[in-house]
């Protein structure tokens, strides 16, 4: 958990779904390297959103350049949380 992560997720301009996705894995991520995997249903059930709207979600924070997303060989991701002023 980095409390750190979480932080500077607050004080970035995003749609509140946006945010509440970022801040689940600011929550999961490693304080030294920003890396999680926590699954899109893991995320939903935390979030209370829907897993596809987390994909859609994870999509738009892919595109910001705000995680960086791994496909792994078991069907799961990899995320690293990539907060602009480094992690």
């Amino acid at each position: 958990m980095s409390f750190e992560l979480e932080r500077r997720v607050w004080a970035i301009p995003l749609p509140s779904t946006d945010k509440l996705v970022l801040l689940c894995l600011a929550h999961y991520a490693n304080p030294d390297n920003g890396l999680c995997y926590p699954s899109t249903s893991k995320i939903g059930k935390d979030t209370g959103l829907h897993p596809k709207s987390v994909s859609r979600v994870l999509t738009r924070l892919q595109k910001r350049k705000l995680v960086t997303i791994k496909r792994r060989m078991d069907n799961s991701n990899l995320f690293t949380v990539t907060l602009p002023g480094g992690n």
